[in-house]
């Protein structure tokens, strides 16, 4: 969703209708784009959703979520950096990502976290103020060259432990 720019004055009056204020506002546009995705270590085939990582290692108090994530947004012809921002996920996969303008059209959605491969959405996506929910869980093919595994029938995951993150989760990330 996006919301509407634009500088507004708000006037305060008392109850003699005297002018004690006057506010000036000025409203940013946003884009909101929601995202489902699930991390692989971090998912439990018990409960269908992720562990509550911060609170397990006690810094958060939140048992929603799971740890804060980068989302950017990179153009479809280019692949340059357009803007990003950090949000939390949710233990049952989903974030809601604002970023401070407002944006349409084609581009591909990359998500990053501290300890998973940096993963793009198979091809660009139409960013709107009407995107709809991308969700990653439910096809290999969401992300870019089908790079997830299946954590349960169905339920697509994105690899976890790239600790370094060099794009590669193997012995280096090991210490």
């Amino acid at each position: 969703s996006t919301t509407t720019a634009g500088s507004f004055v708000y006037q305060v009056r008392d109850d003699y209708n005297c002018l004690t204020d006057v506010f000036n506002v000025t409203v940013t546009p946003t884009t909101s784009i929601s995202i489902k995705f699930f991390i692989e270590g971090y998912y439990n085939s018990t409960s269908y959703a992720m562990r509550p990582v911060k609170v397990n290692q006690g810094i958060g108090q939140n048992n929603t979520e799971v740890d804060s994530i980068t989302v950017e947004l990179r153009d479809s012809a280019t692949l340059n950096l357009i803007t990003s921002s950090t949000t939390n996920l949710l233990t049952n996969g989903t974030a809601n990502v604002q970023f401070n303008s407002v944006i349409n059209g084609l581009y591909y959605l990359v998500i990053k976290h501290r300890n998973m491969i940096e993963t793009w959405s198979a091809n660009p996506i139409l960013i709107s103020a009407n995107t709809p929910l991308y969700d990653f869980s439910t096809e290999i093919t969401k992300a870019y060259g089908s790079n997830m595994t299946e954590v349960e029938n169905g339920v697509w995951a994105i690899y976890s432990g790239d600790v370094n993150q060099d794009s590669n989760a193997d012995n280096q990330d090991y210490s």
